[in-house]
């Protein structure tokens, strides 16, 4: 009988995908926290939740495209 070999890539590609989804989440989950935080400073926070959805905009863009190495 004869038994296939695997290299790991597929797995190793995987893994990946499931830590950047991963870390999306977080990304997502860490900015609505945040904009949640400084919106009860009302007029005062704007500023924080500028930069934080420009963080965060930067960091998608970031994951999307080591996702996009993948193939």
């Amino acid at each position: 009988m004869q038994t296939t070999r695997r290299s790991g890539r597929d797995d190793a590609e995987a893994v990946l995908r499931a830590q950047l989804g991963l870390a999306r989440v977080a990304v997502d989950g860490f900015a609505q926290g945040v904009t949640a935080y400084w919106l009860m400073w009302g007029t005062l926070g704007e500023p924080a939740i500028l930069t934080v959805e420009t963080a965060a905009e930067a960091q998608r863009r970031y994951l999307d495209t080591l996702r996009a190495t993948l193939g």
